[in-house]
């Protein structure tokens, strides 16, 4: 809880600090586009991958869990792909508007492997560490 408080007053600080700084110095969004891309690559990413992780684990074994977390990982993607469309639609650097445009083939491209409920999906761990890494790597000094 505190944790998510700390985040929500950091995202209000950096925010007003952004609008009081020279418009000039970097496109009017990225601050909060690279707060946002960090924490949805932390969250959706988790729970990407531990859903595809829980559906790699469960074809063997029980095929309704495989099911659930088969569709658990789509909806996860899908939604990841809705966030960064919506970061894609603002003002943001070209720097990060290429990281965030090369995330999202990513996630299209995990996604796809989620398409067959009774296929054995592959790890897609290091694909979500590449992602966060390069979000954060672009995003660093930023905020």
């Amino acid at each position: 809880m505190r944790a998510w408080m700390a985040v929500v007053a950091a995202v209000g600080v950096l925010a007003a600090s952004a609008a009081c700084g020279d418009k000039n110095d970097k496109p009017a969004d990225d601050t909060v586009a690279c707060l946002t891309a960090i924490q949805d690559s932390r969250g959706f990413g988790a729970k990407l991958g531990t859903s595809i992780d829980a559906a790699r684990g469960a074809v063997q074994g029980n095929a309704t869990s495989h099911y659930q977390a088969m569709a658990d990982a789509k909806s996860y993607a899908t939604d990841w792909l809705v966030k960064i469309k919506d970061l894609l639609g603002k003002d943001i650097s070209p720097d990060l508007r290429q990281t965030l445009t090369e995330s999202q083939a990513t996630i299209e491209e995990i996604q796809s492997t989620l398409g067959d409920a009774t296929a054995n999906p592959p790890d897609a761990t290091g694909k979500l560490a590449g992602i966060d890494g390069n979000i954060n790597r672009v995003c660093k000094g930023k905020y």
